[in-house]
């Protein structure tokens, strides 16, 4: 059948498509299937067609070689090709042919073998088609060994060859290399046949003994007229009677002018071979990205990075952005000075991007091919448009003949990078451009500052350094010469210099004169050098401005200070566009621009983020008064900085000093917030001028956070003007750093203070001075001149203010005093604020803390109604729901509010009070009550955390308390108390949060709904207060009649001495209790007193709490404090107390059972349930943080009582017997289980003993989990519980859903045993598990997540673990919408 094996066989051999006329092998074929009884009996048999085929064998031999074999064979009549098979192993030539090769040739070399392996070898000629072949040769066989060889190698480097230099000849080395012992004659030859106008010949056959190794040959290329523009390559062997080997030179032929480059495999990017005046990558080279392009879908000889640099590999062809060509251009004598080293070029990249987004080039170079560091050039942005775009840089080349340039494309929130990084990195393109520069023996560098005269001085003269830079050993005579485009500006320097090998750095001075100068004159001063060989430099340029002063004055770059500076003094300075951009974005002319070199910060966008653009100084106030006259010490002055916002947190800080120089101090002036968002403004602030001739101003624009004359954040912008100031004969000084307090309560009254006033000793004018308060309501000024001379040298002044009862609580404002001498008129201030020292308080925003401030002490400190109202920038101000919180973010830190939701509809923090609970003014000791106004958003998930610091200039945040809101949609008051400690100006924080975990500053999922404000507040100052212990101090009654003392302790204020007098209040005390206090102790300064009270109680002591108050007395001041009491008896039923020496709860008595109480409900600093005292372990073994209260894992009550679990004890706890142990938990699901374990060692290092684990059966609700063991030896005890999710059991941690838990307790001894019953000695050290724990199937491991039934994120918030949305999503319309976090810009 045609189907058969056989017939299939046959077709395949056949030749011409006709069976039945036989085919070449048929009679092969046959006999082969007959011998298996599976050849048909049709068509005949016979052999047939392949006319002329082969028909005999070749003749092989073979050439062993190092890791090959050649083979060569005779030539076989009708032979088309030959084809060569190789095998391996036993079996020979008979099984595993592999096709190595069909050639014409005659010969063939079967390369990487192993040397010392056998391999075998057949030859098949085959006819005019593959049907039609001849015999095999016979099976040959070869062992490679490592015999005499060489070879050879040619130089990878191009020759290049300029059209313009042909004829020409060029020689090129290649190298023979002789290996293991060769010897014989080589002879070399050279193919040059793929170029035209190209002729290569190598030298005369080379003798090579065995004792060479290395020998050079050279290739001599000719190249004639007729060459044309070309990249080739040309062959060169070298060959003896039995080796050949070849090696490639690579020749370019290039034209003159402008140079489109080519791809450099050995770098791995475009390359221009020859100098040029212009080197481009071409129209093909670099365009598209990476794995996206027009070559087959890619960038052509991708990634074309001299260092491997990768593009990112998401997006589209011409869709999403790509960097498609690079250019490096002259811009000497118009752009045609071939490119030099010294010479500042123009780099121009073609980028590809969509107008929806803005992208960043960054512009590096490098002079060093083989080690890269990229060097940063400066970066442009791109525009609007969607499609081709060219952005440009200028820089300076440094030495070295072969250079790089890359161009970075990147999104624009990456960081400015050479090789894409950030978020969006799969979207950058970096492309490099390696060009030819032409050597430059000398280069001369001068200053690029200007230099700047003064037009009235003229004529003058200055003398400027410029620096002659020599390499590649340079030797010989440099002449100089100088001109200017300006007649009355003239220039001389030396005719000439010597310079020697050595000297690779010289200085050559430049005089410049300047003859009858106008102010206004702008001129460059243009210095070559030259040799007598023709080398010469570029133009060096000095620039030179004439100048006048007075009137408005322009700031120039002085590279010695770093920073914009205005050379003579005027009515103002201004940096005009030197300051523009900040550091990198923009970028920012030499940045950073700070005399002390403080950077700015890196993230961000030009012009979308932070920046500070330019700064002006100028006469006079900030409504105008005084301006129009020159800057002088003692007058006002105002600072104006153009900013470009991005949001209403934004402030800039202002700063001066009078002392210009790196060690720098930096006066705080004040801060002025930003009122737009998204677009330029102008902040201003007005200041004295000090003393000095030269002066600074700082401006340090940022977003949030403390004002700081340096740094902040990654979007701060930090610049400097140094400006020229006149000296007057005459100044005013007045205190100004600290605000005058007046006191309402005590009118009518007077206070003086004084002012200083410094005069030249030259003088003798008349004086007038004069005060003004017209800024306030009730207080009069007037001003008399002391003959007292301060201690600075100034004359006092003494300014008096008449306060009356017209006053007006909470007005601020300035007293303004003023002297004149009839043409000069100076002015100073100082702030005052008229407060009311007593009763309730009003607190006013104070700049230089940036919070609400009560400045005098008070029975409270309130906000007020519109201080705190709303949430940063969800508040009232600027009209409405897309208004901000006044003054925000009202945070002595960096803490910030978040920034999402809209005005009282989202959660926001309105109003603060701080008030004394017994109505007096609060002072030190006392115990106070926080208020927070709030607005709810929901009745539950939203928490305040109530924080306090001692501190003010630097917080430190100590925990209070946490209260939930029960309210929705509504206004809502929460409160906390706490006792005032020692200090004169304290703080308080509210944190409101919805979700999240218990911080002074949450960073939590949902931290963009927080909102944190403190208040400062005034407290009234002590000689000390009186603190006793929180503990309960039990007494048991059985002891009575007994005594037991109380350590209290005194804390002084440091400036207190004197004697301190106790008395001890007992009349509150119950029958049969009375207590006694030590009469008097002398106390000094600030050390801590110890005050011990001893309490006696009899047999009559009535059973219950009480209470024990201590006075502690010295004049007319005293300070109470109570000490919380309980008499009890043994036995019974006993509630534990809270000892904070063991820190956990205790039953000092033994009785029939123990119970915790209250003492441990809640888990840690769970949202909703915080624990009191917590952890409650003796050994601070701390509770997991995750979850809620009575939704996840709580331990909220343990008792132990005599007896067994199926057996109530009636006897006291006792060694020796069982004892059965609850814990009432809160579960969440079966998985949980309470872990048991007792001590009979307790301390901070207790020994805890297993008892045994039992697992929850219920879901979500409390219940009550026991288990019972025996009692060991030991008076005091104490039971541990450890619920927690799955997991092995542990006395300690597990998953951050565990909570831990201790009760102490008394047993009694041991009862006699009888003499059955072993004794007390005798029990086991621990008990047996009596409810073994079995870890469910299910149970998740430590590391694994909880899934809780109750999904408290909204579902379009991702989780901390996947990341955060980057887009807001909108407000729902009836529950609020709350968001995870985004970032600042």
């Amino acid at each position: 059948e045609s189907g058969s094996g056989y017939m299939q066989y046959l077709i395949a051999d056949d030749d011409d498509g006709d069976l039945n006329n036989g085919t070449p092998h048929m009679k092969a074929i046959y006999k082969a299937f007959s011998d298996q009884e599976i050849a048909c009996d049709s068509p005949s048999v016979k052999d047939s067609g392949c006319v002329g085929t082969p028909d005999t064998a070749p003749a092989v031999t073979v050439t062993r070689g190092n890791t090959e074999a050649t083979l060569s064979w005779n030539a076989v009549s009708g032979a088309s090709n030959y084809q060569v098979f190789r095998t391996e192993g036993v079996h020979q030539c008979s099984q595993g042919k592999v096709l190595l090769t069909t050639t014409t040739d005659r010969s063939f070399t079967d390369k990487g073998l192993q040397n010392g392996r056998e391999y075998y070898y057949i030859v098949i000629a085959k006819g005019s088609n593959d049907s039609c072949f001849g015999p095999s040769s016979q099976c040959i066989a070869a062992t490679p060994v490592q015999g005499p060889d060489f070879e050879l190698k040619c130089s990878p480097e191009y020759v290049v060859i300029r059209e313009e230099d042909t004829p020409t000849s060029v020689v090129q080395k290649c190298t023979l290399f002789a290996m293991h012992g060769f010897n014989g004659t080589v002879s070399l030859s050279c193919d040059s046949s793929v170029i035209n106008g190209i002729n290569c010949t190598g030298p005369a056959p080379i003798v090579v003994s065995s004792e060479e190794e290395l020998i050079s040959v050279p290739i001599t290329i000719d190249a004639s007229t007729s060459v044309e523009s070309v990249t080739g390559v040309l062959l060169v062997a070298a060959t003896n009677e039995e080796i050949s080997r070849t090696s490639d030179i690579s020749v370019v032929i290039v034209a003159s002018g402008p140079q489109v480059a080519i791809y450099d495999s050995n770098l791995g990017a475009p390359h221009c071979f020859a100098e040029c005046v212009e080197c481009s990558s071409g129209e093909g080279l670099l365009t598209g990205r990476g794995k996206l392009g027009p070559n087959n879908g890619t960038e052509m000889n991708y990634p074309n990075t001299i260092d491997g640099c990768s593009d990112g590999s998401w997006g589209e062809f011409h869709i999403h952005p790509s960097l498609d060509k690079l250019e490096v251009r002259s811009i000497g004598n118009n752009g045609t000075d071939i490119i030099a080293e010294g010479d500042v070029v123009t780099i121009s990249a073609t980028v590809w991007v969509s107008g929806v987004d803005s992208f960043f080039v960054d512009f590096w170079y490098t002079n060093d091919l083989s080690s890269v560091e990229w060097q940063y050039i400066g970066t442009r942005v791109t525009g609007s448009i969607d499609g081709e775009e060219t952005l440009e840089l200028d820089y300076r080349l440094p030495w070295g003949t072969s250079q790089a340039v890359r161009a970075h494309l990147r999104y624009y929130l990456d960081p400015v990078s050479s090789c894409p990084v950030g978020s969006y990195a799969n979207y950058g393109d970096a492309d490099d451009l390696v060009f030819t520069v032409k050597k430059s023996f000398f280069l001369l560098k001068c200053p690029i500052d200007p230099t700047v005269f003064n037009a009235e001085d003229a004529p003058t003269s200055a003398i400027r350094q410029c620096i002659l830079y020599t390499s590649y050993g340079y030797s010989g005579t440099v002449s100089f010469s100088c001109g200017s485009a300006l007649d009355a500006l003239k220039c001389t320097l030396p005719s000439s210099i010597d310079i020697s090998p050595n000297d690779t750095e010289v200085e050559v001075s430049v005089t410049i004169n300047a003859l009858n100068v106008s102010k206004g004159d702008k001129a460059d001063i243009a210095i070559v050098a030259t040799d007598a060989d023709g080398n010469t430099t570029k133009s060096s340029h000095i620039k030179v401005e004439v100048i006048a002063p007075g009137g408005e004055q322009k700031a120039v770059y002085d590279s010695s200070l770093g920073v914009p500076l205005c050379f003579l003094h005027g009515s103002s300075c201004s940096s005009e566009a030197l300051l523009d951009g900040r550091g990198a974005m923009g970028p920012e002319p030499n940045a950073p621009n700070t005399i002390d070199k403080c950077l700015d910060g890196n993230d961000g966008v030009y012009h979308i983020d932070e920046s500070l653009d330019r700064i002006v100084v100028r006469s006079g106030r900030i409504d105008g008064a005084g301006s129009d006259v020159d800057l002088s010490s003692g007058d006002y002055a105002t600072i104006s900085a153009t900013v470009w916002s991005y949001d209403t947190p934004d402030r800039a800080d202002f700063y001066s000093t009078n002392d210009v120089s790196y060690n720098i101090t930096w006066k705080y002036i004040g801060s002025v917030p930003a009122t737009m968002k998204g677009a330029q403004e102008v902040l201003e602030i007005d200041y004295i001028l000090p003393q000095g001739v030269n002066q600074a101003v700082r401006v340090n624009f940022m977003y949030g956070g403390n004002p700081t004359p340096c740094g902040g954040d990654a979007y701060s912008d930090t610049d400097d003007l140094v400006f020229m100031v006149k000296t007057s004969p005459f100044y005013l000084v007045c205190p100004d750093t600290e605000t005058l307090l007046l006191d309402k309560g005590d009118a009518p009254y007077e206070v003086e203070y004084n002012c200083t006033v410094f005069l030249s000793e030259t003088l003798n004018e008349t004086f007038a001075f004069s005060c003004d308060s017209s800024a306030f309501t009730g207080i009069d000024c007037s001003t008399a001149l002391s003959n007292d001379k301060s201690q600075d040298g100034g004359q006092d002044l003494t300014i008096t203010l008449a306060v009356t009862t017209e006053v007006v609580t909470n007005e601020q404002g300035e007293i303004i005093v003023s002297v004149t001498d009839g043409d000069a008129y100076k002015t100073a201030f100082t702030p005052v604020i008229v407060v009311r020292t007593s009763g309730p308080q009003l607190a006013l925003y104070d700049p230089a803390l940036g919070v609400p401030h009560c400045y005098a002490s008070g029975s409270e400190c309130s906000s007020g109604e519109d201080l705190l109202d709303g949430r940063g920038m969800v508040g009232p101000i600027n009209d409405g729901p897309n208004g901000t919180e006044a003054h925000y973010p009202n945070t002595l830190d960096d803490c910030v509010d978040g920034h999402w939701g809209v005005y009282h509809y989202h959660p926001s923090i309105d109003k603060i009070v701080v008030r004394s609970q017994n109505g007096s003014d609060i002072s030190v000791g006392d115990e106070v009550i926080i208020i927070a106004t709030v607005w709810a958003t929901f009745e539950s998930d939203l928490f305040a955390d109530f924080y306090y610091s001692e501190s003010v200039s630097d917080p430190t945040w100590l925990y209070i308390n946490t209260v939930e809101t029960s309210l929705a949609q509504q206004h809502e008051v929460l409160e906390a108390s706490y006792i005032v400690p020692m200090g004169s100006t304290q703080a308080v924080r509210v944190h409101f949060r919805y979700l999240d975990s218990v911080s002074s500053c949450s960073s939590g999922s949902y931290r963009h709904y927080k909102d944190v404000d403190d208040l400062v507040f005034s407290v009234k100052q002590t000689p000390f207060y009186l603190e006793c212990p929180s503990d309960v101090l039990l007494l048991n009654k059985e002891d009575a009649p007994s005594s037991t003392g109380q350590k209290c302790t005194l804390y002084p204020s440091p400036d207190f001495s004197g004697v301190v007098s106790f008395t001890c209040d007992s009349s509150v005390l119950t029958s049969g209790v009375n207590c006694t206090a030590p009469l008097s102790v002398e106390v000094e300064g600030d050390t801590a007193v110890d005050v011990v009270t001893t309490i006696v109680f009899s047999a009559s002591s009535v059973v219950g709490e009480l209470g024990i108050a201590l006075f502690a007395i010295h004049d007319d001041f005293h300070s109470q404090s109570s000490m919380p009491a309980i008499v009890s008896t043994p036995g019974g039923q006993q509630v534990a107390l809270y000892d904070s020496g063991l820190g956990a709860p205790q039953c000092e008595l033994a009785g029939s059972e123990c119970s915790s109480g209250l003492l441990l409900v809640g888990r840690g600093d769970l949202e909703g349930g915080i624990e009191s005292n917590a952890p409650n372990t003796v050994d601070e073994c701390l509770d997991g943080r995750a979850g809620m209260f009575h939704s996840d894992e709580s331990i909220d009550k343990i008792v132990i009582r005599s007896g067994r679990v199926d057996k109530e004890g009636l006897e006291d706890l006792t060694e020796g017997e069982y004892v059965t142990l609850s814990a009432t938990v809160w579960s969440y699901d079966e998985n949980d289980h309470a872990d048991f374990w007792y001590t009979n060692e307790v301390s901070s290092n207790a020994t805890w003993i297993y008892i045994g684990s039992v697992n929850s059966k219920l879901e979500n609700s409390q219940e009550v989990i026991k288990v019972d063991f025996i009692l060991p030896q030991g008076s005091m005890q104490a039971v541990r519980v450890n619920f927690e999710y799955g997991g092995d059991p542990t006395s300690c941690g597990g998953t951050s859903y565990t909570d831990t838990d201790d009760l102490v307790f008394a047993v009694q001894p041991a009862r006699p045993a009888p003499s059955s019953r072993p004794s007390v000695s005798e029990l086991p050290s621990s008990s047996p598990s009596l409810h073994p724990f079995v870890a469910p199937s299910n149970a998740p491991s430590e590391a694994s997540s909880k899934t809780s039934p109750k999904v408290y994120a909204p579902s379009s918030a991702p989780s901390e673990a996947t990341g955060e949305s980057s887009m807001q999503p909108s407000i729902a319309s009836q529950t609020p919408s709350l968001r995870p976090s985004e970032t600042h810009s």
